[in-house]
């Protein structure tokens, strides 16, 4: 399915665009933006175990950390850094990515 028949089966079911998360995913309800804490790390989902780091303007600059203090740069450690934990909660919050970092590395 390409991005434009993903976002016509979203509408036809009336979620409009500002309700899907940057990878498309269904915003939880409670969740319309990013939640954002004063440190500029962010959760797409309330309930996540993985904190994005707002790097601002930064191209293909992904870091993510589990606590908030090990940093991880998404395409420079994953999956290698990451413990078998992380990396399964990674993978289990963001399939796409995880689908897209393991077809790079192929």
């Amino acid at each position: 399915m390409n991005d434009y028949e993903y976002y016509e089966k979203a509408l036809s079911r009336g979620i409009v665009i500002d309700d899907l998360d940057i990878f498309g995913r269904e915003k939880p309800p409670t969740l319309k933006t990013p939640a954002v804490t004063s440190d500029g790390w962010l959760k797409w989902n309330i309930n996540d175990k993985v904190w994005w780091k707002d790097t601002g303007d930064e191209f293909w600059e992904y870091i993510i950390s589990f606590d908030k203090k090990n940093e991880f740069d998404l395409f420079e450690d994953y999956p290698h850094k990451l413990t078998a934990e992380e990396k399964e909660t990674f993978d289990k919050e963001y399939p796409d990515w995880a689908n897209l970092l393991d077809f790079m590395r192929k």
